[in-house]
């Protein structure tokens, strides 16, 4: 009875363990069957870090940045409210377009990852979907990639896809008649 409050952290525990148990897995390999593999203790350190990292602190920082843009718009605060208060019982939150603009807006501005690294397997060319100047001030319409290069690309901040307010908090750019409201913007998930 004296130890009923560790309850909740037997459980995590416990799931965290059923998730990594240092079990057999299956893994491609013999022609006839499957070769078996355990993971070792660093390995399952490893993985359980990276999931309970990835898994709390992205969407923590998520909630935490779209709620301080809500604080510093009060006008649009209480126009949330109002929408989430006048919600039907029935309705789904996801019916809710300012609700969803906040969201997508919030991703946008404040991605778990806010740039993406790739490497190139083979030598490339990244079209541009409209020409920029280069250093030389000589006008380019793509980029060159070398096999073996690392391409660092930020995400979600474009100027000429977003608008002259791409570093700013605007929900409205989501909702009809806005900015981000047509069918070619790539959105808040591409960054995978």
């Amino acid at each position: 009875m004296d130890f009923l409050w560790l309850e909740p952290w037997f459980i995590i525990l416990n799931l965290i363990g059923i998730c990594f148990s240092p079990q057999t897995f299956a893994v491609s390999g013999k022609a006839g069957g499957a070769e078996t593999k355990k993971l070792d203790t660093e390995e399952l350190i490893a993985q359980t870090t990276v999931l309970l990292v990835a898994g709390q602190d992205t969407t923590a920082n998520a909630l935490a940045f779209c709620l301080i843009e809500l604080a510093h718009n009060p006008a649009l605060q209480e126009q949330l409210r109002t929408e989430i208060q006048a919600r039907a019982p029935a309705q789904h939150y996801n019916q809710l377009p300012l609700l969803n603009a906040v969201v997508k807006e919030a991703l946008r501005m404040y991605p778990a990852e806010p740039v993406t690294d790739r490497l190139a397997y083979a030598d490339d060319i990244i079209p541009l979907s409209e020409p920029v100047l280069d250093r030389h001030g000589r006008k380019i319409d793509c980029i060159p990639v070398r096999k073996g290069q690392v391409v660092t690309m930020a995400i979600g901040s474009m100027a000429s896809r977003w608008g002259s307010d791409a570093m700013e908090f605007n929900p409205m750019r989501w909702l009809e008649g806005g900015s981000a409201h047509t069918s070619d913007v790539i959105g808040p998930y591409a960054n995978l």
